[in-house]
């Protein structure tokens, strides 16, 4: 199943239980790229995206990006359609004809169990989703972003969850490492 894919039918999932009024969306980790494309895709059907509240999650937007993206906002919508499906069908292709299209969370055969290996190689995919799979388009819903204390984040990652949305993000720290937050005594907090 291709990120595409799963992403369409989380979102035919998402509209036949609630198929009007305003939306909540999450995501964690590698998902909150899931959960922002859901979002992108909401908003431009016309619905309201309460919030996107990301879990640990990196901001994909890059400076450069993000000025390229409001560029395109004043672009015609016919050019901007085709200058992101050009973008979008070249990456692809490209990512796919490189192997790269899925995480590689095996080694000689066998699941890779060391913790460290295994995020990197997430890490590794989700920068390959990033620029390959997902058009990026910053979205109008406020973001809020938990991120655990232990995780190393970039030292300006405020500023990057700021790029990608026109509204507020809020960024907030709790204790914990990537996986723990979600165990107790962390999990009381979120």
């Amino acid at each position: 199943e291709s990120p595409q894919q799963m992403i369409d039918q989380y979102l035919d999932e998402i509209l036949a239980l609630q198929d009007s009024g305003s939306y909540i969306i999450g995501g964690y980790c590698v998902g909150s790229l899931v959960g922002y494309e859901i979002a992108r895709r909401l908003e431009r059907m016309g619905h309201v995206v309460e919030k996107l509240i990301l879990f640990d999650s990196r901001a994909f937007i890059t400076p450069l990006s993000a000025g390229i993206l409001r560029t395109m906002e004043t672009l015609p919508r016919f050019f901007k359609q085709i200058l992101l499906a050009l973008t979008y069908n070249r990456r692809f292709a490209k990512a796919v004809k490189a192997g790269k299209y899925k995480p590689e969370l095996e080694q000689d055969g066998q699941e890779i169990s060391d913790p460290k290996l295994r995020k990197e190689a997430i890490e590794k995919y989700m920068d390959i989703l990033i620029a390959h799979v997902v058009p990026l388009e910053i979205i109008k819903a406020p973001i809020l972003s938990i991120l655990a204390e232990a995780t190393k984040h970039h030292p300006k990652i405020e500023q990057g969850f700021t790029r990608m949305t026109k509204s507020n993000a809020t960024v907030i720290r709790i204790p914990g490492d990537h996986d723990s937050i979600w165990e107790n005594p962390y999990v009381e907090k979120l």
